[in-house]
């Protein structure tokens, strides 16, 4: 079958699944709505003057698929995936609560890294 673009083709079920579709477009709008409520500060202070780090996580929930994963990366490669700037860099909570990075924490952590002293975006609640 040859349908010319932009003609209307009559799908069984599609009707149901556009409207399951608006759904959850009303049901996301309040979370994309959310998305200015976290906010990176730019005043952080140098990591040996922020809290050490403590996971949000226990560590029995993280994924033995990641932590393999991660364990085949050397330090080197570890550390600057953490850095600042970076796609996946680390970030933390004002008190050290770690939002982003726990899988890399932990294999440097069992690699007697001191963690602590990395650099970090600080992510704060807005006043939204």
């Amino acid at each position: 079958m040859v349908v010319a673009p932009g003609s209307y083709v009559s799908v069984p079920g599609a009707p149901k699944r556009l409207f399951l579709l608006q759904l959850c477009r009303i049901a996301l709008a309040p979370t994309i709505a959310r998305q200015d409520v976290f906010q990176v500060r730019e005043d952080v202070p140098d990591a040996g003057q922020s809290p050490p780090l403590k996971p949000l996580h226990p560590d029995v929930s993280l994924s033995a698929a990641k932590l393999a994963e991660m364990e085949q990366r050397s330090t080197d490669v570890l550390r600057q995936s953490l850095a600042r700037g970076q796609r996946d860099c680390l970030k933390t909570r004002p008190d050290g609560t770690i939002l982003d990075g726990h899988h890399r924490i932990y294999i440097l952590r069992m690699r007697g890294v001191d963690v602590d002293v990395l650099p970090r975006e600080i992510v704060v609640k807005g006043n939204s």
